[in-house]
């Protein structure tokens, strides 16, 4: 067996034999072409279709080679350059004044030379992912008349049905393959299509790039509205957002404005597969705050993060935001003025302050029937992340024998937990400690085992959060 990296994605590919050298195939993860060669070693290794075209297949024809004529061409060629050269310098040679450009050129060139294009963001950014990902929507959007939506999978249960993000990803080939809608998204049947990394749905500031089954995650979640039932409630709702499980919004049930309205925010905890409904691909703002809280919103980003408004532009909110606004935005039909001014909160019954009475009446106690309280019924909470669940899970062995640095031994127990790894709250010397390499071998372990293991090679401690391991300093 042959393994090697994919040059594109990084993704480990294995080929079964030598036979496969001088072959180009595709990555099954990135879907990008790689030629196929044989190493020094005998081993095979693999390279860009595209340097492969530049550098050849590696047997050039040694010094000298050619067919029966290859002199006799290379000897018209000097012949024809010579020519080309005698005639510059007979005709070029004697005129140092140039024709003028025509005047829309010059002119086309002068207005290029005052306004430069504006630069694109770089590609390794939340916003960069968040325009790509407008633009997947937008097309979604504009050919259908409708928002990427949860698929109608009759007979399937809820949470093994397929997200929007797996509608839109079918929707705009962005793996080059279909899933089989009338399974789970989680079925073996499913397995090719929901395995593939979509770079457009993950941040490059999140280090978790799989969930607590190794699917590849999703790192942005569809705003479902205000509230923990927010993503049950019909269209029209003054709390629901665009993103629902019994919703499928077109852009004129956007009431607010598009341009008002938040559509995508970045996830940074409970991550799990791309192509699964619930909260793994939408949450709503169910409470505060809203930046680095309970519901798991951020994109990593130094004092606040990037959102994608329904209108396809990116906007970055400060942290200072204030919490009404950040309802408001989430709310698509509520009716509410980004203006603070304003009073009303999304699915008051009134958007008029209430009238103050300067005596009010004395409190009275009914009798009868009317004395019965009111039961109303609560939204169930949402379970919180198993970490027990994904740090007990059993490793029959963790060998690291090459001495590594152990903020890399944490990033790959981030990735077998599906949690995320948070170093915010240490200080410069504590940080410098992740650079420290270790090594260490355990038998029938867990992944527990092995974060204590790496932490305690670093001098540190941690506490676990809410799908979060949060490293601290160690206790004197």
């Amino acid at each position: 067996m042959h393994q090697f990296a994919c040059p594109q994605c990084g993704a480990r590919l294995r080929l079964k034999d030598k036979s496969f050298a001088g072959r180009t195939v595709n990555c099954p993860d990135c879907r990008e072409p790689i030629t196929i060669q044989l190493a020094a070693d005998g081993s095979l290794t693999g390279i860009t279709a595209s340097q492969d075209a530049t550098t050849g297949s590696g047997h050039a024809p040694p010094p000298g080679a050619g067919g029966p004529g290859a002199g006799a061409a290379r000897s018209g060629l000097i012949a024809l350059v010579c020519l080309a050269a005698l005639l510059f310098y007979v005709f070029g040679s004697g005129s140092e004044q140039t024709s003028p450009e025509p005047p829309d050129v010059a002119q086309a060139d002068a207005q290029s030379q005052e306004q430069p294009p504006e630069p694109a963001p770089p590609a390794e950014t939340p916003e960069a992912r968040l325009t790509v990902l407008a633009r997947h929507i937008t097309a979604y959007r504009d050919g259908q008349n409708l928002f990427p939506s949860t698929p109608v999978q009759p007979g399937i249960p809820a949470d093994k049905q397929f997200g929007w993000m797996a509608d839109l990803a079918a929707a705009q080939s962005l793996t080059g393959l279909r899933p089989d809608w009338d399974d789970a998204w989680n079925d073996p049947v499913n397995d090719r299509f929901v395995r593939q990394r979509i770079e457009t749905f993950q941040n490059p500031n999140i280090k978790a790039l799989t969930g607590p089954a190794g699917h590849p995650v999703s790192h942005f979640a569809g705003i479902a509205g205000v509230g923990a039932d927010a993503a049950g409630l019909p269209t029209g709702h003054p709390r629901a957002g665009i993103f629902g499980t019994p919703r499928t919004p077109r852009p004129e049930d956007v009431q607010d404005a598009l341009s008002s309205t938040m559509m995508v925010a970045g996830v940074q905890t409970q991550l799990d597969s791309w192509a699964a409904n619930g909260r793994a691909t939408v949450r709503p703002l169910s409470a505060e705050p809203y930046f680095d809280g309970p519901d798991g919103f951020g994109t990593g980003e130094q004092g606040g993060m990037s959102v994608l408004m329904a209108d396809g532009s990116v906007r970055f909110l400060s942290a200072d935001t204030d919490p009404r606004l950040m309802r408001r935005m989430a709310a698509m039909a509520d009716g509410l003025p980004l203006d603070l001014n304003v009073p009303g909160e999304p699915g008051e019954a009134s958007k008029e302050p209430p009238a103050v009475a300067l005596d009010p009446p004395p409190a009275t106690v009914p009798d009868g029937p009317d004395a019965e309280p009111i039961d109303v019924p609560l939204a169930v909470d949402e379970p919180l992340f198993d970490m027990d669940a994904a740090l007990g899970q059993p490793i029959v062995e963790f060998n690291q024998s090459t001495p590594r640095p152990v903020g890399e031994i944490l990033q790959l127990i981030a990735e077998l937990a599906g949690v995320a790894v948070d170093t915010t709250r240490l200080d410069a010397a504590s940080s410098a400690r992740l650079e420290d390499v270790t090594t260490f071998a355990l038998q029938k372990t867990t992944v527990r085992d092995v974060l204590d293991a790496a932490v305690n090679a670093a001098g540190l401690s941690y506490a676990v959060g809410d799908g979060v391991v949060v490293l601290t300093a160690a206790e004197p």
